[in-house]
């Protein structure tokens, strides 16, 4: 239901949860914070299984802006410290640099 995609191996577009915008409390403290810990999931279940989170790194929250969610959500780049793990690569779809 969220934008968040990886652009390259080390940029993840993030969308934050609805009701967020650049102004309220929820947005101002996401575009003035400086670091953030990367977890992700593929898929929220599987065989009626909860998955859970993998850590990937830390990163910085970049390029904040308004996205096209009628519910009112930012969009952010996140600049990842280190290249998601290659054997994560093709579940998530990094594009080949």
């Amino acid at each position: 239901l969220y934008e968040d995609k990886f652009k390259s191996s080390n940029i993840l577009q993030w969308e934050s949860s609805t009701s967020t915008t650049m102004t309220n409390k929820i947005g101002m403290r996401l575009v003035n914070q400086k670091d953030t810990y990367i977890f992700v999931r593929k898929i929220k279940q599987e065989d009626g299984i909860t998955l859970p989170y993998i850590y990937i790194g830390k990163g910085q929250l970049t390029n904040p802006r308004k996205s096209k969610n009628i519910k009112s959500t930012l969009l952010f780049d996140i600049i990842l410290d280190n290249e998601i793990p290659n054997y994560l690569k093709y579940d998530f779809q990094v594009p080949k640099e």
